[in-house]
């Protein structure tokens, strides 16, 4: 489904008739596409939504787009880029989605031109319709203000969905810090070493979008308008402050994962406490057990009537002395 908007609400040939300037069509043709670039004082925004290869065909030769922008519409890409060209520039950004625990990061080509904005997107996403309502209901201010004014707010949109997922790790690490003290399960260190493979991947994204917005905001270039840079440097301050964030939540979990060892640490030394003051109790009775366990003939203890209770005696009373001379000690 491919979708067009337009800060003329009045042009009849293009159908924009309705209060919110906009249109679905199910193929990309050429004549709108010369239309965009014949009336150059309208804005338009262009979302493809799973784009046929006829789509993109058609960006291609109309807009004089690089084969290799193409290409990458086509295919998915690791990490967001900028590239700067002297008509259009190209993007390619990730937005975050909670359809999936614990994020879920989805891909969002974008071609800037002087008066048009074409965004592809390869399946269909709540989170870019959630988006465009939101976008229609001041579709006509944000048209009116430039195309790069809309980028921008497409852009702040991507920083909301990273500080919600930004949110929920904070929460995530809180809780985890308050289990580490009451539990040294093997599952905690699981979950440390999950968080912070999920902090990696965050940064993977918010580190090339913060260059991105950078370049946007402080770089001087034509299709980037002086009033609307403003917009651009608040984008770029949300995902500066991500950035510090994701870089804090990192030195948690590391000081976490110390915290747990030495948890464990400690646990572990104590379970060896009690055993070390077993074995040391339990060492004069087996020297007495293997004593009396000798194979002499000559015994004089045996003869005796309360030698059983004599050994008993012993037994008891070294336990106890050794128990207290620990407890002396503050051993145990």
């Amino acid at each position: 489904m491919i979708k067009v908007y337009s800060s003329n609400s009045s042009n009849p040939a293009s159908s924009f008739g309705n209060p919110q300037s906009s249109f679905e069509i199910i193929n990309l043709t050429s004549s709108i596409c010369r239309e965009i670039q014949i009336n150059t004082k309208e804005v338009y925004w262009i979302d493809l939504e799973e784009p046929s290869d006829q789509d993109l065909e058609t960006l291609r030769l109309e807009f004089n787009f690089p084969d290799s922008n193409i290409e990458e519409c086509k295919n998915s890409e690791l990490y967001p880029k900028i590239e700067d060209y002297e008509t259009h520039l190209f993007l390619v950004t990730f937005f975050l989605t909670l359809e999936e625990e614990p994020f879920k990061a989805e891909e969002l080509n974008i071609f800037l031109g002087a008066n048009f904005l074409i965004t592809i997107h390869r399946k269909r996403s709540r989170f870019i319709q959630a988006l465009q309502k939101r976008l229609e209901r001041n579709c006509n201010y944000l048209m009116k203000q430039g195309s790069d004014f809309l980028l921008s707010e497409i852009l702040d949109s991507f920083a909301e969905s990273y500080l919600k997922v930004s949110e929920g790790l904070d929460l995530k690490i809180d809780r985890l810090e308050s289990l580490i003290f009451r539990s040294t399960h093997p599952m905690v260190a699981n979950e440390i070493f999950e968080l912070k493979k999920q902090i990696l991947g965050l940064k993977r994204l918010v580190v090339p979008q913060q260059e991105i917005l950078f370049r946007l905001s402080f770089q001087a270039h034509d299709l980037i308008s002086e009033k609307n840079r403003l917009a651009f440097r608040n984008v770029f301050d949300h995902f500066s402050r991500l950035t510090n964030s994701i870089d804090s939540y990192r030195d948690l979990l590391m000081s976490s994962f110390e915290a747990y060892r030495s948890e464990v640490s400690n646990k572990t030394n104590e379970i060896m406490k009690v055993l070390t003051i077993f074995s040391t109790i339990m060492m004069p009775l087996t020297l007495l057990v293997g004593y009396y366990g000798m194979n002499f003939e000559v015994f004089p203890e045996l003869k005796w009537q309360e030698g059983l209770l004599l050994v008993w005696g012993l037994f008891f009373g070294i336990t106890l002395s050794l128990f207290a001379f620990f407890k002396w000690r503050k051993w145990i």
